[in-house]
């Protein structure tokens, strides 16, 4: 398999940016690392905050829930949310993860030039 293959498909089926570690290139790929976790992790807060609105908007003092409550209660959750944070969050993680994917893969196929043809 060459270079360019292994960086491609480590980027882009584990994580961005391991790729680029296994490509000897830590700062790179420590970059595209860092990206994607801190995209993840604000979409992951965002969606916890969005879940916890759903459990303050339902009546739980009446016993059971019904579907047509909890309905109305994450429509409400949702529209009250700050969906702009949680669309920045999604487009910063899978940015980082085409862009290091096709990293990897231009990173390995400069590698694998330069092994094959030396200069």
């Amino acid at each position: 398999m060459t270079r360019a293959i292994k960086g491609a498909l480590l980027s882009g089926l584990v994580y961005p940016g391991i790729g680029q570690m296994a490509l000897k290139h830590h700062l790179r790929g420590l970059a595209f690392l860092l990206a994607a976790t801190l995209g993840m992790v604000a979409a992951v807060v965002q969606a916890t905050r969005m879940a916890f609105g759903i459990l303050e908007n339902l009546d739980l003092s009446r016993g059971a829930v019904g579907l047509e409550q909890i309905f109305q209660a994450s429509h409400q959750a949702v529209a009250e949310a700050s969906s702009g944070r949680f669309k920045i969050a999604i487009a910063l993680m899978l940015l980082a993860w085409i862009i290091s994917t096709v990293d990897a893969y231009l990173l390995g196929r400069r590698m694998d030039r330069a092994t094959t043809h030396p200069s």
